[in-house]
């Protein structure tokens, strides 16, 4: 877990470098090799690869080949992924219990993320022209940023936000069957947590232009620290229902706004 996270975030140096320039679908690609091929043997490390690469880019590969501003790319981009994480789930227990069993579900998973990434990877068509950044390097730029305060410890809060923020999203069906409930209703506990977050990731960005983004990412970045811990004394069915709304709609709001403010 740690180490998707890890890969998630910094692996997003990387998937900068082609913006805005030529290569953007090369990176795109990669992110279609990447995703797929974790699956079938499951290393950890890859998926946080191919999610650094891909993920945290859509927002500025997006402005380039659409013409929707940044903020309706921001509320309306992330519902496929929300909508997916819904579904998937679904899909993946089907799978693993009926006929097919686990490696045939997984490699039926590889196979519907190569597809539907590799058809959005050939029906984009960049808007404006590249348009290379003479004279500038990656290196150059993490020295201009890394003396900038406010840089500095808004990443260094990332960071932080994003070393928990996976945590209940991984365990939350496991603390519930510890508590005696039953495993369908822990099944669903996921979907139950995907399902709003995706709705968080549209409400607070309706409000991001008014209130600010950084005022709401502290809002929401707190209220996912507070919800954390609200995780441990929850045991019944309707607490838990509780928790993974609320948990969801705020760790959406989260995902939106870290992937739009790096």
């Amino acid at each position: 877990m740690l180490v998707h996270a890890l890969l998630d975030a910094t692996t997003t140096i990387l998937s900068g470098i082609p913006y805005p320039r030529p290569g953007t679908r090369h990176s795109l690609g990669n992110n279609v090799r990447a995703r797929p091929g974790c699956r079938i043997p499951l290393l950890p490390a890859t998926p946080g690869a191919g999610y650094g690469d891909g993920h945290h880019g859509k927002g500025p590969f997006a402005s380039a080949f659409s013409r929707w501003s940044q903020c309706a790319i921001a509320k309306f981009i992330p519902q496929g992924g929300a909508l997916g994480s819904t579904v998937h789930p679904i899909l993946l227990n089907q799978l693993f219990s009926g006929h097919a069993g686990f490696h045939s579900g997984v490699r039926a998973s590889a196979a519907l993320n190569l597809g539907a990434i590799a058809i959005a990877l050939l029906l984009v068509k960049p808007r404006l022209p590249p348009s290379p950044c003479k004279g500038s390097s990656t290196w150059k730029n993490l020295q201009t940023f890394s003396r900038e305060p406010a840089y500095v410890a808004t990443t260094v809060g990332i960071f932080l936000i994003v070393a928990g923020l996976y945590f209940p999203i991984f365990f939350l069906q496991l603390k519930t069957i510890e508590n005696g409930l039953s495993p369908g209703f822990a099944f669903y506990t996921l979907v139950i947590l995907n399902a709003t977050n995706g709705v968080g990731r549209v409400i607070p960005n309706i409000f991001a232009r008014p209130l600010g983004v950084f005022n709401l990412m502290i809002f929401c970045m707190a209220s996912v620290g507070v919800l954390v811990f609200c995780m441990l004394p929850v045991k019944d069915v309707p607490g838990t229902v509780v928790f993974a709304v609320l948990y969801g709609f705020f760790s959406g709001a989260c995902g939106s706004f870290v992937s739009f403010t790096r």
